[in-house]
């Protein structure tokens, strides 16, 4: 296809596939706002160990977000510990183009996230939107471990 045309559910899932990625569909619970609003079409991926999803929040905007627990043993811990966390994601946000790295609560348990947005209002050809998605994936799970790296080395200056 050469003139850009609408990103779909469908193309997402074709494109991702062109990047060796499967994406499995996530059931939503009914919208409780104005059936006016879309859903969401949501999917959910591992990409290299991270919990990933890919979720078109409008013909205009896909975001690709992976997920890492910051504390997986459950370990008991004050807020001070993730001082170098919180760090890092800012110099991740200040250094990086085109990512937003955050710390956040999950259930009660902080996790590193990183989000990569895809403009697609004016349409993305099938090799534009390949091409994005591919940068989404690498881009996330990249920035994964610069903002682990960042951290450790963070650490070892508290």
């Amino acid at each position: 296809m050469i003139e850009p045309t609408e990103v779909t559910p469908e193309r997402i899932v074709a494109a991702s596939a062109a990047a060796d990625v499967t994406l499995t569909p996530v059931a939503m619970p009914e919208a409780q706002g104005s059936p006016d609003q879309p859903q969401p079409s949501v999917w959910k991926v591992n990409l290299n160990g991270f919990d990933t999803l890919v979720v078109q929040l409008s013909p205009a905007t896909t975001i690709v977000r992976a997920d890492r627990r910051l504390n997986p043993a459950g370990n008991e811990v004050d807020d001070s510990t993730f001082t170098a966390d919180y760090l890092a994601a800012n110099t991740v946000n200040s250094r990086i183009y085109g990512v937003k790295a955050l710390i956040t609560d999950v259930d009660t348990d902080p996790v590193a996230r990183i989000e990569y947005e895809i403009l697609t209002g004016a349409g993305l050809t099938d090799q534009q939107l390949t091409a994005e998605l591919h940068t989404a994936y690498t881009g996330v799970v990249a920035s994964h471990g610069i903002l682990a790296r960042e951290a450790s080395e963070i650490r070892r200056h508290l």
